[in-house]
């Protein structure tokens, strides 16, 4: 026979069951997910930077660096914001005939792709040179008409197609008017 302190356990241990099965869902209902976090966009140097591709930082007190762009999913796929010409900033000399330039347009910028080789032939820097068009009618003139913005210079690390493609994505988000005065030779 069961005395009345373990009949009384039994009702409680019923009744907690009981409840915790009326807050269950039903099993025909869907069990709610979170969704996954949308990247965080933030305007840096005048372009769109996703937080979950990029990782952005300001250089401060040089001469020609002003910022960097680090990939995180490509391995060694850096962006370097500069002041000056690479190849003068590390004093080689390039061979011009041997490089090449390919003009990139957006409605308010001319992206230049240079890829420089050194007097062996050897590839020495891929950089863009960023242009101002929105005060000139015709892109296509001479860059002493267009204002310069800055340089980027490209680590490709491991992935060089890919990482030249994913920093003239977005260096094709600029908005020339929020990219930052950094004192480029206009000449």
């Amino acid at each position: 026979m069961l005395r009345i302190s373990e009949i009384c356990s039994l009702y409680l241990l019923m009744g907690i069951l009981v409840g915790s099965c009326s807050n269950a869902p039903a099993l025909n209902t869907p069990i709610p997910t979170s969704s996954p976090t949308p990247p965080v966009i933030e305007e840096w140097f005048g372009m769109q930077v996703s937080s979950d591709l990029w990782q952005a930082d300001n250089i401060e007190n040089t001469i020609y660096q002003h910022g960097l762009l680090t990939h995180r999913q490509l391995t060694g796929c850096r962006a370097w914001i500069l002041s000056d010409e690479p190849a003068y900033i590390s004093s080689y000399d390039p061979d011009w005939d041997a490089s090449s330039l390919q003009h990139f347009y957006t409605d308010v910028m001319r992206l230049d792709l240079w890829r420089m080789k050194d007097k062996n032939g050897d590839l020495r820097d891929t950089y863009f040179e960023l242009f101002d068009t929105t005060g000139v009618s015709d892109p296509e003139v001479g860059p002493q008409y267009l204002r310069r913005l800055a340089y980027v210079l490209v680590e490709t690390g491991d992935s060089p197609i890919q990482c030249v493609d994913a920093v003239y994505a977005i260096l094709s988000s600029i908005k020339p008017e929020s990219f930052p005065d950094i004192d480029v030779a206009q000449g």
